[in-house]
């Protein structure tokens, strides 16, 4: 290491903004703070070693902290080591705009912690926003359904404006309980809608993408937290507001599809909404069915599922004398649309609707669906039946509920006949909902968050982790089965079993490298001398299990 300059240093820095941090390359502890932005310590040594004269260094093969020599040569050549706690925040704003003027689009190298608080930067999608943002917000308020201090900046406006934060997608459960406070709409006026109704706290004048010296940054971001602590109320909900993230049934569309990641509760919630429309009171589609036997069904569409299956089709059968008959059979769509009574709400539940290839499925009934198309509405419409030749139309009293796993398929790939008609409802992963479980001293909520954290900076929102996971969680055991035989699975499952970049989202416990004797080989013959494996060890042991667990967030 030391043949590393400064000048060497310098360069690994220009490729990492260049290349972004890879999955497997984050530091836990410290971090190397160049100009607001932060950079992994033992990744900055291992590309500085591949442009000085010396030994090319892999960060396997060196230890970092305080104290050791990766450490004194980044001090050594005037680079500041913080802790990941240690955040400047007038520092992080310099950097902030910066980047607003070089048109970046990378938030991988900004701290994701401020104190205790969740940190998230934005710059836009694909595209620079017209107002780029940095939000800070505390456990059990989301980007789009909370509230939380917010710097939003202006371009046109040519201000950076720390605001009383609301979200945009989602009326969140609460709101900021401060007097007299005004809106960014009120005291700056048209600004393009977004954001309008967040009230300001402090506004910063920005000339040239500089930040004025003239503020005590600090000061005015403490005194946000502080009111974030103590100056919040819960909304109060009306009690016929179904107890989850859904809105009311009476706003909800005929058509409906909750999505979201896995276990996230989307077929559970499915019952509850079924309860509201159907007046029933049984906890589970099996009970709903027993209750109201011609008032609910359920299906769950895969990839071989078709029009015949859901509407109706031909059956070949063979008669007693052998020769060969076709019957017409009726699939689930139209079976529960003839029970329908009028005036009476009956409900169709599609788990995995996103699965079934949906021009397929219903075919020229996908028109029906429509709330405007259904039977005594203006724009009715009838069609008649391709196998029996029945006079069909789609009752108004049916609902149809779908599931979604994001996961599984790209919001992006959905079926545009689907967007048209479907009323979206969005259901994510809520930490929260875990508090309750204690078991060996386990920050459940914080768990959850961490891995989440994780996967959406490597993967994206889809892809992370639900609740359901660990709700139903009473022993250690209970927790090991659901790392072991659900967690690690499905992680496998997302990265195609590349076990090293799964390594940095759980720890490196979860997953050991294997060696292996490749004295066989030669030099024309590559190997992969990167293998790594579940390290099943880690499962023979409670006490470790719990120790590794807890380092996955501590």
């Amino acid at each position: 290491m030391d043949t590393i300059t400064k000048k060497h240093i310098e360069k690994a820095i220009l490729e990492i903004n260049e290349e972004g941090i890879p999955p497997n390359a984050h530091s836990s502890t410290y971090d190397v703070v160049v100009d607001g932005k932060r950079y992994p310590p033992k990744l900055l040594i291992e590309k500085a070693s591949q442009h000085s004269p010396g030994k090319k260094l892999a960060r396997r093969t060196f230890e970092g902290g305080l104290g050791t020599p990766a450490f004194q040569v980044l001090e050594r050549n005037g680079y500041k080591i913080k802790r990941k706690s240690d955040v400047d925040i007038k520092e992080l704003l310099a950097s902030f705009l910066n980047d607003v003027k070089n048109k970046t689009l990378k938030t991988s190298l900004y701290p994701k912690k401020y104190n205790n608080y969740f940190l998230k930067v934005s710059f836009g999608q694909g595209t620079p926003a017209e107002r780029p943002w940095i939000a800070i917000r505390k456990e059990g308020q989301e980007i789009r359904n909370g509230i939380y201090p917010v710097y939003l900046y202006y371009k046109k406006l040519k201000k950076l404006i720390l605001t009383y934060g609301i979200s945009e997608d989602n009326r969140p459960d609460f709101e900021w309980d401060i007097p007299n406070l005004q809106t960014i709409g009120t005291l700056f006026g048209d600004v393009n809608a977004a954001n309008q109704q967040s009230f300001v706290h402090s506004a910063y004048d920005i000339e040239s993408f500089n930040l004025p010296e003239n503020h005590n940054y600090e000061e005015d971001l403490n005194d946000i937290l502080h009111k974030y602590e103590h100056n919040i109320k819960a909304i109060a909900q009306a009690p016929d507001v179904i107890q989850t993230n859904l809105h009311t049934t009476n706003s909800v569309m005929i058509n409906t599809i909750l999505y979201g990641p896995p276990g996230t509760g989307k077929t559970y919630n499915t019952v509850n909404l079924a309860k509201e429309i159907l007046g029933a009171t049984s906890t589970s589609i099996g009970k709903l069915k027993e209750e109201l036997p011609n008032r609910i069904d359920f299906v769950t569409f895969h990839q071989s599922f078709a029009y015949d299956d859901f509407v109706e089709g031909l059956r070949a059968s063979t008669t007693d004398a052998g020769s060969l008959t076709y019957k017409v059979e009726e699939g689930i769509f139209k079976r529960i649309c003839q029970k329908v009574e009028p005036g009476k709400p009956s409900v169709l539940i599609i788990d995995e609707i996103n699965r079934g290839n949906i021009s397929k499925i219903f075919g020229e009934l996908i028109t029906l669906i429509e709330d405007t198309k259904r039977q005594g509405e203006d724009e009715e419409l009838t069609v008649t039946l391709p196998y029996s030749k029945d006079s069909f139309s789609v009752p108004k009293e049916l609902h149809i509920i779908g599931t979604m796993n994001t996961a599984d398929r790209s919001l992006v790939m959905i079926d545009t006949a689907l967007r048209r008609r479907f009323n979206f409802i969005e259901m994510m992963p809520k930490p929260e909902l875990l508090k309750s479980i204690d078991i060996d001293g386990i920050d459940f909520p914080k768990l959850l968050q961490t891995i989440n954290e994780r996967i959406e900076q490597v993967l994206d929102k889809e892809h992370t982790i639900g609740h359901s996971f660990f709700i139903k969680c009473k022993t250690t055991e209970d927790v090991m089965n659901v790392f072991k035989n659900n967690l690690l699975p499905l992680l496998e499952e997302y990265f195609f079993d590349d076990f090293d970049k799964i390594q940095p989202i759980l720890g490196s416990h979860f997953y050991k490298r294997v060696e292996f004797d490749s004295s066989w080989t030669n030099d024309e013959i590559p190997i992969n001398e990167n293998i790594i494996r579940r390290n099943e060890i880690i499962f023979q042991s409670q006490a470790d299990f719990i120790k590794t667990v807890k380092s996955i967030y501590s």
